[in-house]
Parts: structure tokens; sequence; C-alpha cells
């Protein structure tokens, strides 16, 4: 794969200024990075503005821009809506002028409440995806995060309920595969609407019941915690490095290119003793295929 299209997402480089990880990334030869405000940072003009400079000085391309919330939640929706189209007015700026986002709301809720906090959802994704045609950018929905979409078949009834070609896919093999999902056919079925992709890897064990989720909801920081909280040997998935999960790369970067997404590869690693080094081996991992 050429390098230029290997990318990182920045949080996952660990503790440090936005400066020291736009230099870490640079010295781990990569083209491009996914830049994200600290956590608890509102995205502003000037935080975005800071990014952006960072990233030339550092020869970096930005391959999208960052704005995980909750959409599902009412509560203080407005403020949230306007955080996403602060991003979106930036992203315009990009050569790939795109705004990574989760859905939020409670993963496997059912009935009543699944219904209510789709609604929210629905008609936030509207909203932001009018501001995004207006700003000549697009949302890229990552399904995952522990939200309402979190399978494939939930991202294109999204997509469908939305109806907005500025509603795109950023597809992230790991969450598909610790779903309980196939990455490969996910990229294979999904290609023509994926706009950007996370370089994840991971493994799918068991699937939970909404009332074994409920349980344990709130209690757990790690897979490992889940597992204990379960009573089970093993979690109902686990995050790995790139290449020892259950992702079949070779298979999962083809089908891409047979869908013709030319866009890159962003390596995210969230869990681990030494994320930083699974990152530099992750570079090389996709550097080779």
């Amino acid at each position: 794969m050429d390098r230029n299209r290997i990318g990182i997402f920045l949080p996952c480089l660990g503790p440090g200024s936005f400066e020291e990880h736009m230099q870490r990334a640079h010295d781990l030869d990569v083209g491009c990075v996914q830049p994200a405000p600290f956590p608890g940072m509102r995205p502003t003009s000037e935080t975005w503005k800071l990014l952006l400079d960072l990233s030339e000085r550092h020869g970096l391309e930005v391959s999208a821009l960052s704005c995980y919330q909750d959409y599902a939640n009412p509560d203080s929706l407005d403020r949230r809506i306007e955080d996403m189209k602060v991003c979106l007015d930036y992203a315009r700026y990009l050569p790939n002028p795109v705004v990574i986002t989760e859905a939020g709301g409670t993963y496997l809720a059912e009935g009543g409440q699944r219904a209510s906090e789709w609604y929210v959802l629905v008609e936030a994704m509207k909203r932001t995806a009018e501001h995004a045609a207006r700003a000549n950018a697009y949302i890229a929905m990552e399904p995952g995060g522990g939200g309402l979409v979190a399978s494939v078949e939930s991202m294109c009834m999204l997509i469908d309920e939305v109806g907005s070609p500025h509603l795109r896919l950023n597809l992230d093999p790991a969450n598909i595969t610790m779903h309980g999902s196939d990455a490969v056919r996910a990229a294979r079925e999904l290609g023509p609407i994926v706009i950007h992709t996370h370089a994840k890897d991971g493994a799918f064990y068991y699937r939970l019941t909404a009332e074994q989720f409920a349980g344990i909801l709130g209690k757990f920081r790690t897979f490992e915690d889940m597992a204990v909280l379960l009573d089970r040997e093993t979690p109902p998935c686990n995050e790995f490095p790139l290449g020892q999960g259950q992702v079949d790369w070779r298979a999962y970067v083809h089908a891409l290119d047979e869908a013709g997404y030319t866009g890159p590869f962003v390596i995210e690693r969230e869990t681990g003793d030494d994320p930083v080094s699974d990152i530099a081996q992750a570079v090389e991992f996709l550097a080779a295929l």
C-alpha cells in the first residue's frame, strides 16, 4: 500500500500536545492524520485552525476531522449539532472534506426506547446533512462505539431514512467484526458509500442479550472487565493489533479497491499495553500489503 494512504488517528498516540502528536505521526512516515480535540474540548474554529496549521507544518494531509457526539440524546442536542456544523465548515478546506462521527444512543436498546432515540438521531442527521450540503462537505458515520448504529444493517437504515448523499460511511472493520458481522462483505457491499476507513483489528466470540448488556452498562472500562462482569473466560469481543484479529486484511483492502475506494486507511488503536508501538507495527503491516 502507498504510505501516503496510511494515516493515524492522533488521540491514539497517547499523552502529549497537538504538536507532539503531529511530530510522532511525521516520524512514523505516514501520509495523513485524523486529528481530534482533546477530551472535553469543544471543536471550535480556533482548535481546527491550530490543527490544520500544525498538519501543514509537518507535511501531513488531514484525512478527516472528528466530531464524535451523541445525536440520539435530545438534551443539549442543538449545541452538539452546532459543533458539527463548525467541523463541516472547516472540512470544506480539506482535500477529503469529511467529518467522522458516531450515532450515540443506547446499544441494544429495544422497543419504545429505541424508537424514541432513533427518531432523535434521524432528525439530527437530517439537519447536519443539510448543512453539509451547503458546506460542500460530508458526514462519515462510523458504525460501532456502543450506540444505536452498531451493525451494517442499522447503518443502511440510517442512510435510507436520512436520504442525503452527504451522509456517507466511515467503515471500521474492527467495529464490524466485533459486532459479529463480516468486514469483507461490508466493504464489498457498502464500498460505494465508504468515504473513509479506519485500520483497526478485532475479534468476535459471542453475542450479548439486551439484558446482559444492561446489567454491566457503566461498570466496565476494558474488554477484560466485561468478561469478569459476565463471569466468562473471554469478553464478547476484543480489539487486537493490526493483523492479529479476525479481519482478513488483504481481502478487505481488495474489496474496497474493487468498489472504487481510493481514500485513506487511518490506524486506530484504542487498547493494549503499548498502543504507540502497535501503531508503528501497523504502519509497516499496511505498507507491506
